[in-house]
């Protein structure tokens, strides 16, 4: 089957990679898109209710070149199987937009109150962990004390 990948976008630094062994890791990810450019961050699609690895994932590059390079890496079998690389569109790469938000719906952040110092943090993966979340922001300033969203009655770690 022939592929053409969807118009990349102005900036687009991220790369969508599909049809994943669900053994693969994010080391056998790096390995396989090294020569396409720095990558900066590594994510895997998971089912919100359970957890469990969808077979996709997105790829974010330090720059916008390398996002070609990988998209020409679409159908290259990775543990057996070909993957789909394509370019993403839409939330991901705009700027103000929160990703996985449908397309036109707009995300503004709300103003920072006089003396503010905490943040609200969304859309979590739901294996994620203290240590992750303050490497994460780690270049932000000191992180005084982080509380994640449970549920009242079960306990269950909310996404946020």
């Amino acid at each position: 089957r022939s592929f053409t990948p969807s118009e990349k976008e102005e900036g687009c630094k991220q790369v969508f990679i599909g049809n994943l062994s669900f053994n693969v890791d994010e080391d056998t990810i790096r390995g396989a898109f090294k020569d396409c450019g720095t990558i900066t961050s590594i994510r895997f699609g998971e089912d919100r209710e359970t957890g469990e690895f969808k077979g996709f994932g997105h790829i974010e590059f330090e720059e916008t070149e390398a996002t070609d390079k990988a998209v020409a890496m679409a159908g290259t079998e990775i543990m057996g199987r070909a993957v789909r690389v394509d370019h993403t569109t839409g939330a991901s790469n705009t700027p103000g937009r929160t990703p996985g938000r449908t397309p036109g719906r707009s995300f503004t952040p709300s103003e920072k109150e006089e003396g503010c110092k905490k943040v609200f943090i969304g859309n979590l993966s739901f294996n994620i962990d203290e240590d992750s979340l303050r490497g994460a922001f780690k270049d932000c300033g000191t992180i005084a004390a982080i509380r994640f969203g449970e549920d009242r009655e079960t306990g269950e770690f909310k996404g946020f």
